[in-house]
């Protein structure tokens, strides 16, 4: 099977030349256009040094140029790394040193602050200051094995985020021909994740390998949900990848939305089989899946399709083709079935490793009779049809939102902040509570710090400030004593206390937060207590709802109480 990503995406250029293939606002591509535009680039790629296996990065929001952009680094024959725009200074100048990328190319609205972060000696570059020309695009692979993709950063366990190395032969194996759901040249993907998130993975190269349309949704429009049904309606999307944070949202606000779509990818978390159930109540015929697989197996490991209920955990499924999966005990020997064991993947999916860090790649790529996996971390046992079912991790790592993180990252950028004298960190039902033993610092100054640093989707949710850390008989933090952390604001209030005005609004917020009404008071933050960027787009929703407002992001951060 050809396992080339850039002979693939030609092959349909051929096909379907006047197709179109990206679809952004009032912005279209067809076929042809986004090959012309991307092959010139590629050429002048070429004659800044790009070749093969050449690690480029790019800083774009979701955008046609984001597009033209990656396919262009992939024709050159080089490697791209998503690097957000948004990031803090200090994580971008991490990434980039950490990746060596020489090369960056960057959207207008990122190209400043890409280039005030980025090390010595790297040049940021527009699209427009590429020289177009044409060039000897793609060169050949690298004999006997399958050329390097991307780098994607995750979450790293030291606190420095480590770079996973993927390869064509992983991301044909997840959209072509795939066994797990069916792509096609009629099919409309969503793009609705960020470029650093695996799952773009997905909607991108299963929409351009596959002749079908991508349609890109901009961030706002991808969590406020009257506004992405209007965008599903508008575009006819046939295919979509949600968190099951996000999926959640949705389900609960607006469960009609699903109505156009024939195929409904969900995952990254554990899902909820309450809102798993309202959405195939409302929609019989809607193919919906769970979706589970770490960055380092190329987005998915396992697939199940959701088509009975569940009253308990939804199970993960059977690996997709392409992937062997393990089930070992401590020793890496097979459990039997039924029994808990930890997960490794195998197959074309699995990554080369991480990006100059051969002991963390030891430790994590094993061999295992002749044949190379990736423990996953996961406990997972096999029931007697073979089905996979999760049962938690066996480190640090915790999912938020979709996103892997390390707990150790996060605890360590807590306890580099002036003021933090001790820390710990946990994941509950919807996002990370931080412990703080902090004499010498406000919650403030805290969460600014971290914002500074972190990535916002790896940031706490809630704080709890404490006297100390409760420690177990072995000096351990006693994890059963801990206190649950408050949702409201840190002053209490009555009902009494509000206006008429924002009476309703404080029930708006209680609804997405889960909190009682009566505990907001009118100098709360919704994103200080508890909320998040999905749950502020569930907010807009209500507000739109109720009052008929089409409000913004930029109206809730200029007015965040």
């Amino acid at each position: 099977m050809n396992q080339r990503v850039d002979e693939h995406f030609l092959a349909q250029v051929r096909r379907r030349p006047d197709e179109l293939a990206v679809v952004s606002g009032p912005t279209t591509m067809t076929y042809r256009q986004l090959a012309d535009r991307a092959t010139a680039l590629a050429g002048g790629l070429a004659g800044l040094g790009v070749r093969r296996e050449t690690l480029v990065g790019m800083a774009f929001d979701r955008s046609p140029d984001a597009v033209v952009a990656m396919l262009a680094i992939v024709l050159a024959g080089g490697a791209y790394v998503p690097v957000s725009p948004a990031f803090p200074e200090r994580r971008i100048a991490e990434l980039l040193d950490d990746s060596g990328v020489r090369l960056v190319l960057a959207d207008p609205a990122g190209r400043v602050r890409i280039a005030a972060a980025a090390p010595g000696g790297v040049r940021v570059l527009g699209l427009a200051d590429v020289p177009r020309k044409a060039g000897p695009v793609p060169p050949p692979a690298p004999p006997g094995r399958s050329p390097l993709a991307y780098v994607m950063y995750t979450s790293g366990s030291t606190g420095r985020p480590k770079g996973v190395l993927v390869e064509h032969a992983g991301i044909v194996r997840l959209v072509r021909d795939p066994d797990y759901a069916e792509f096609s040249t009629v099919d409309r993907f969503a793009q609705l994740s960020a470029l650093e998130f695996d799952a773009s993975t997905l909607e991108i190269w299963g929409a351009l390998l596959n002749g079908a349309r991508l349609c890109i949704v901009d961030n706002e429009t991808a969590v406020v949900p009257w506004r992405l049904a209007e965008a599903v309606r508008t575009h006819g999307i046939t295919v979509a990848w949600l968190t099951s944070a996000l999926f959640n949202q949705l389900a609960d606000e607006d469960p009609g939305m699903f109505a156009p779509l024939r195929c409904l990818l969900t995952g990254g978390d554990v899902l909820s089989p309450r809102h798993v159930e309202l959405v195939r109540a409302r929609h019989p015929g809607l193919a919906l899946y769970n979706g589970y697989g770490p960055t380092e197996n190329t987005t998915f490991t396992t697939v199940h399709r959701i088509d009975r209920r569940y009253d308990g955990p939804i199970p993960i499924g059977r690996p997709i083709r392409g992937t062997t999966v393990l089930v070992l005990d401590g020793e890496r020997r097979p459990v039997s079935r039924g029994a808990v064991g930890e997960l490794y993947a195998g197959g074309a999916g699995v990554a080369r490793g991480y990006l100059g860090n051969d002991a963390l790649t030891s430790e994590r790529f094993v061999h295992i009779g002749g044949e190379r996996y990736y423990r996953t971390g996961d406990r997972v046992h096999v029931d007697p049809d073979g089905v996979l079912h999760f049962h938690g991790r066996t480190d640090g790592q915790v999912k938020v939102r979709g996103h892997r993180i390390e707990i150790g990252e996060v605890t360590a950028a807590l306890r580099a902040v002036p003021g933090v004298t001790d820390c710990h960190v946990r994941a509950d039902h919807d996002g990370l509570v931080a412990y703080l033993v902090a004499p010498g610092a406000t919650e403030q100054a805290v969460r600014t710090a971290l914002a500074a640093t972190l990535p916002h989707y790896t940031l706490p949710d809630r704080y709890v400030r404490l006297a100390r850390l409760p420690l177990n008989r072995n000096g351990k933090v006693d994890a059963a004593a801990l206190p649950l952390p408050d949702r409201t604001g840190a002053a209490q209030h009555t009902a009494a206390q509000h206006t008429a005005a924002q009476h309703t609004l404080a029930e708006l917020w209680g609804d997405v937060l889960g909190v009682d009404p009566a505990t907001i008071g009118p100098h709360d933050r919704f994103l200080e207590i508890g909320g998040n960027s999905i749950t502020l787009g569930a907010l807009l929703g209500r507000v739109h709802h109720r009052y008929g407002a089409e409000l913004s992001f930029a109206d809730a951060v200029a007015a965040p109480t």
